[in-house]
């Protein structure tokens, strides 16, 4: 299959993109008073059509957040309680795959501002390669901010701002600068285990050295080799605790 960069930096077809969020953006501000509980519907109908992975040949790229989709966020994603990180600290990553099945796709995902160019050039190195698969790629608002919802469907995701796992402290995920790669194969796994049923396959070393599944991170493979280069950690290299979907800019 040909993964050429041109192909992944070919003209961007997001003309009904772009005219379905107008028409969200007009239609909000007399729903907000006619018909409030609708406005709800309509932004998660929008959120999973703008949201979720695209067969269409769309260019890589990096830009704000619509409106729509940050009115999607709040509450879900984005809390006005925590120390969540403001609206121009967050960018919109339009990143390039390689799905399960072979076929090339692009998917968001909302990363750090100062870290947007950054990630579109791993996910392009990536994706060029064209030998690691990535399941789907979905902004984890279309999972109402699940992680465990998100994780179950294989999603790879970036920015939620919550706490982290097991602890107090605010998330790298928080702050937009983590991502998750298809975190049912590749999973959290602490002393008890997984949370996962569909990830007991892939807990030990012995079973992730021994399995050909799709999406898998190897330790020498591209994606650990692609991040490592820009500067980010593994979590698959922790000592007390095992996290195999996750890479952080900041090392947690």
């Amino acid at each position: 299959m040909d993964l050429s960069h041109a192909a992944f930096k070919g003209e961007c077809e997001v003309n009904r993109v772009n005219e379905v969020l107008t028409c969200a953006a007009f239609c909000s501000n007399i729903w907000r008073m006619k018909y409030p509980h609708l406005l709800n519907v309509l932004l998660v109908v929008l959120l999973m059509a703008f949201a979720a992975p695209s067969k269409a040949n769309q260019q890589a790229r990096a830009g704000p957040i619509p409106d729509t989709i940050w009115s999607a966020m709040q509450g879900v994603s984005w809390h006005k309680t925590m120390p969540c990180p403001r609206r121009e600290d967050l960018k919109l990553v339009q990143i390039p795959y390689v799905d399960f099945s072979g076929e090339r796709r692009s998917g968001p995902l909302i990363v750090h501002a100062t870290l947007a160019d950054e990630v579109l050039k791993i996910f392009t190195e990536i994706a060029i390669d064209g030998t690691y698969r990535i399941e789907r790629v979905a902004l984890i608002d279309a999972y109402g901010g699940n992680d465990f919802k998100s994780i179950e469907a294989n999603n790879t995701s970036a920015f939620n701002c919550r706490r982290t796992t097991g602890a107090k402290t605010m998330s790298a995920h928080a702050k937009g600068r983590a991502i998750d790669l298809n975190p049912l194969i590749n999973p959290y796994v602490d002393k008890s285990g997984t949370s996962h049923k569909k990830s007991l396959g892939f807990v030990t070393k012995l079973q992730r050295a021994k399995s050909n599944a799709a999406g898998l991170i190897k330790a020498e493979g591209i994606v650990v080799m692609t991040f490592r280069k820009y500067g980010w950690t593994w979590g698959g290299e922790w000592t007390s605790i095992k996290d195999y979907q996750h890479f952080s800019k900041d090392g947690r």
